[in-house]
């Protein structure tokens, strides 16, 4: 099993829809420190359509822990 460290938010439907706007400015413009913008690196209508996928992800499910998954 690999285990890594978290370094954003889990991205969902949950966390875009209504927030078209902030999510795409987020994207272009970044989160200091957090993120790079990709404002010179994609085009408008690629992060449209990352927009429109996020919202088809569902949330994830809460992870389980190594010790019920041996046991």
């Amino acid at each position: 099993m690999v285990i890594s460290k978290q370094y954003g938010p889990f991205l969902s439907r949950d966390k875009v829809v209504g927030r078209e706007g902030a999510v795409r400015s987020t994207i272009m413009d970044g989160e200091t420190g957090l993120m790079p913008g990709f404002r010179y690196g994609m085009e408008p209508v690629q992060v449209e359509a990352i927009i429109e996928y996020l919202k088809t992800v569902e949330k994830p499910k809460p992870p389980v822990s190594s010790w019920i998954a041996e046991r």
